[in-house]
């Protein structure tokens, strides 16, 4: 009887002990669980927070951006025409909406083409007048304005041209050779070349010359410049020997 009661007792206490065990492993998963939750929570609300710091900031930036589009709004309004297009390199690099960079890319571009046009009338009145400083002024502020118009072909002939007669030959070789390839001889003049091949020789450039000289009679073989093109061809080659 007494082993068996020493049996007995050494079962009950293995069960106390299992039992104990147990319950500690069910209350320690429970903590590591809540511990687990705490930390996933933590991070939710990290991330929550940098979220609300990111919206708050593109919220700064929005009204920092709005504020700058009315102020450009406004020179437009007022027709404050040339301030509006200083200004607008720096307002094309906000981060407008599609509508308004749409809308002020639109109304700069309209203003600059005007702008541009009233710049090359200016310098053709100029031309003209054979006033060659205020030409070169003018029709360059056109350029300046429009890399491209539609009349650049005249714009780059005649810009040479008062180039040319101002003493500036290299810079005006540089435009006479734009306007050939904006196809000035067929828009503008048949003669281009002729003065291209004379801007050369007064460069002492004398292979260019001689070659815009023969481009010349090669279009041009009876034109009002044929005659000058050959005596100036035949003193070249004269000089070169060739």
């Amino acid at each position: 009887r007494r082993r068996l009661g020493i049996n007995s007792l050494g079962a009950y206490g293995i069960f106390v002990l299992l039992i104990a065990g147990g319950s500690y492993l069910v209350y320690q998963a429970r903590v590591d669980r809540v511990e687990f939750e705490k930390n996933v929570l933590r991070r939710q609300h990290a991330a929550m927070q940098t979220q609300l710091e990111r919206l708050r900031d593109a919220e700064r930036k929005r009204h920092g951006t709005e504020t700058e589009a009315m102020a450009f709004y406004q020179l437009i309004k007022g027709q404050q025409l040339h301030k509006a297009l200083r200004k607008y390199p720096d307002i094309a690099k906000l981060p407008l909406s599609k509508v308004e960079a749409a809308l002020f890319e639109s109304w700069v571009q309209r203003k600059r083409a005007a702008l541009a046009y009233n710049a090359y009338a200016a310098g053709m009145r100029a031309v003209g007048d054979k006033s060659w400083k205020r030409a070169v002024v003018e029709l360059r502020r056109s350029l300046s304005l429009v890399g491209q118009p539609p009349h650049a072909a005249s714009l780059r002939y005649y810009l040479g041209v008062a180039l040319g007669k101002l003493g500036s030959n290299r810079e005006a070789a540089a435009e006479l050779e734009q306007a050939i390839k904006l196809r000035a001889e067929k828009l503008v003049s048949r003669h281009v070349r002729y003065l291209l091949g004379c801007t050369y020789q007064s460069l002492g450039q004398r292979r260019r010359a001689k070659e815009a000289f023969r481009a010349y009679l090669k279009t041009q073989p009876s034109g009002s410049h044929a005659r000058l093109a050959r005596l100036r061809l035949r003193a070249l080659k004269k000089l070169s020997g060739k």
